[in-house]
């Protein structure tokens, strides 16, 4: 562990166990729904009057059509919201497990040690599509190839997580190719809150929570540490986390300034992939020749963080970022293959400045009009090397790289609400890139392909009609980069490449309603459609496939009822297609086909019934469809269904007992699987979890 992660760790148990304090808790950090970050009252509040969110709750799941104007722009699209209810009542092992209650979330577990797994959606696949943009805090968190890294983040430190559906939020370029997630961690307050588990698999997890607050000065502080043997052989773990969150906000609420440091470091052993007999069969083992596989993880991260009311109807934020990212990997995929090391070293610099202008009307005709820009830009300065090795031991150079990528981006957006029942939503957004690329294996050094800029347009609308009645429509234009090497006409291993280059185009439209006839019960229905241009298909030698253009289409539905207080009701059903529909002359033969990987549904239900004395009994199913492999689709991922409980008990707001039993039935079933065919080699199966318990302790100081 390295210096500053340990002087990180001292420090926050320092505070924990010397700061005198004594305050009132923000009952918001307990509640169900409620947000509990520090936001000036002149952001929340303006022209005397606040804007009123429409909200669904579908179990502990909120969909809401209206965030914090300061950190999101209103879409006219889903969104759905993890609440802190939610979270602080699950034991997950990695922050993005938690949306799978979303509606239309399917999770893909590699569960290869620091290399654990995504959660994606829209027809997009969990192996190497990277559809979704990550935001903690308000700053850009997806790596260079485009995965999101939310390690660094425990369940526990997070409040609420936000995603954005569809192609027409204007904020985010590079990534957000079909939604946006943004986790908000816990600040302020006046709190401590300790959490303690013990779980199958011998898995630990102690995490500490402290905040103070007062005078307009807030700090919190989270240090936590998780290690487990893993449910396959070969599959242990450990890692830890800190950071540390001083914010400022002056007397008259207008200004609020604050500075966030994060680190985190994982170290784990990867138990490969099975075959499709093994996994069925004996989905525990590991082969032989997966012994020495693992992984090594750290994050080092500093953000400020500003906001300023220039006037009632005037708001001004800023944030800027550094991050460092290192990992290296040791990886052995079929016998026949040898060992490979592959090391990431990453380091993002950036900055983010949003305008927003809104005034309110007491005419009939126009009653607000809202006008948002912002600017962007990010400096990633990035380095790849993989070896082939022995039992970790390096024999020759694979291939390898260095580059630096310079993206400005900028947006552009009006936002009018016409008769009190129309609102109107047009922008546009601007994304221009540009760097030089180095091969360490054959020092070949290019400049990047000249993209352009890259424009993506965006309107939608909602029309309410009635109270509780909304219908909503939107198109947008997003778009995403080919891979690393090949956006500076380099081939994996430095050569050159002649042909043309261009960035994939993903154009998409969705229509929807959102019905709540009572207020015991909510209803929302989607469809949408995406047609990608140039789409790229990932090969595991780390090159990439042109196969032309693509289509994805589905729908998505989700219920909640809640007949009286004490029981909730609350399911979502989603399904997808994908396939490639005009992929080139090379690749005529999968013309038609399904694109692997992309589940053709998922489903999930549940209750939740307040008992007596205390006790809520919460039970929810996971279901999710079949899928091929691979792109000539011949190789079929079998669906599976899941069942899970919780039996909660809690004391006065201060004390929590939780009980948490995941996959009840002990089904067998595949959490992730890809094909080698283009190799001669067999398939890769990753077996799910079985039946795993734990209890944990969740106490509140205040």
């Amino acid at each position: 562990m390295n210096r500053v992660f340990t002087l990180l760790f001292f420090a926050v148990f320092l505070c924990m166990f010397t700061a005198g304090y004594s305050a009132e808790m923000d009952d918001n950090s307990i509640k169900s729904g409620k947000d509990n970050n520090a936001v000036s009252s002149a952001a929340k509040e303006y022209k005397g009057e606040k804007r009123k969110p429409v909200i669904t709750k579908l179990g502990s799941i909120l969909v809401q059509g209206k965030q914090d104007y300061l950190l999101f722009s209103e879409v006219a699209c889903p969104v759905d919201v993890i609440t802190t209810q939610s979270i602080e009542s699950e034991s997950t092992g990695y922050s993005m497990e938690l949306l799978k209650k979303a509606p239309g979330i399917y999770y893909g577990h590699w569960n290869q040690g620091a290399v654990t797994g995504t959660a994606t959606l829209r027809g997009f696949d969990f192996d190497h599509d990277s559809p979704i943009k990550l935001i903690i805090d308000g700053v850009p968190h997806n790596r260079a190839g485009g995965p999101m890294d939310a390690h660094l983040l425990f369940p526990m430190e997070i409040e609420r997580m936000e995603l954005v559906k569809g192609t027409s939020d204007v904020r985010y370029g590079l990534n957000n190719l079909s939604g946006t997630l943004s986790l908000f961690t816990h600040q302020g307050g006046n709190r401590t809150k300790v959490r303690l588990l013990y779980g199958s698999y011998n898995t630990i997890d102690a995490g500490t929570l402290v905040s103070m607050e007062a005078k307009g000065f807030a700090q919190t502080y989270f240090v936590g540490y998780q290690q487990s043997d893993g449910y396959r052989d070969h599959s242990s773990y450990k890692k830890g986390a800190a950071s540390g969150k001083w914010f400022y906000t002056t007397r008259d609420g207008r200004l609020k300034t604050g500075l966030i440091l994060r680190v985190f470091g994982m170290d784990g052993d990867s138990p490969g992939y099975l075959n499709a007999e093994d996994a069925e069969k004996n989905p525990t083992e590991s082969y032989s020749y997966n012994q020495t596989d693992g992984s090594r993880q750290v994050n080092h991260n500093a953000s400020f963080h500003m906001q300023y009311s220039l006037s009632d109807s005037l708001f001004f934020s800023f944030a800027g970022y550094a991050r460092r990212f290192d990992r290296t990997r040791w990886a052995r995929f079929d016998e026949t293959w040898g060992q490979s090391e592959r090391m990431r070293d990453e380091s993002d610099y950036g900055g983010i400045a949003n305008l927003v202008y809104e005034e309110h009307f007491s005419g009939f005709l126009l009653n607000s009009v809202k006008l948002s820009c912002g600017a962007d830009y990010e400096l990633q300065d990035n380095a790849y090397m993989r070896y082939n090795t022995v039992d970790r031991v390096r024999q020759s150079l694979h291939s390898g790289w260095e580059y630096t990528s310079h993206n400005e981006g900028g947006f552009f957006q009006a936002d009018a609400t016409v008769m009190k029942i129309v609102r109107i939503l047009a922008g546009t957004r601007a994304d221009r890139f540009n760097g030089e690329f180095t091969s360490k294996k054959t020092e070949n050094r290019t400049d990047m392909v000249d993209f352009g800029i890259i424009w993506q347009p965006k309107i939608g609308a909602i029309i309410t009609p009635i109270t509780g009645y909304s219908l909503y429509a939107n198109w947008g234009r997003t778009f995403q980069l080919p891979s690393e090497n090949e956006r500076f006409a380099q081939t994996s291993k430095g050569g050159d490449i002649t042909g043309d280059i261009s960035y994939s185009r993903n154009d998409g439209w969705e229509i929807g309603t959102r019905i709540s006839p009572a207020a015991k019960i909510t209803m929302r229905f989607t469809y949408w459609q995406m047609v990608r241009s140039n789409e790229l298909k990932p090969n595991i030698d780390g090159t990439y496939d042109a196969v032309g253009k693509t289509e994805r289409k589905g729908w998505e539905a989700a219920l909640n009822i809640t007949p009286v207080g004490w029981l909730n009701l609350w399911g979502s059903y989603a399904g997808q297609q994908a396939e490639y529909t005009e992929p080139g002359p090379t690749y005529q033969s999968i013309k038609g086909n399904d694109i692997p990987i992309i589940p053709d549904y998922n489903a999930k239900y549940g209750i939740d019934i307040e008992l007596p004395f205390s006790f809520t009994l919460s039970m929810w199913g996971e279901m999710q469809g079949e899928y091929y492999a691979d792109a000539d689709n011949s190789v079929t991922v079998d669906a599976f269904h899941l069942m899970n409980g919780a039996l909660r008990y809690k004391i006065d707001n201060r004390m929590m007992f939780n009980l948490n039993v995941h996959n009840i039935f002990d089904e067998r079933y595949i959490a992730f699987a890809w094909d080698t065919f283009k190799y001669g080699k067999t398939d890769a199966y990753s077996p799910g979890n079985g039946r795993n318990i734990s209890f944990f302790v969740t106490v509140t100081l205040l």
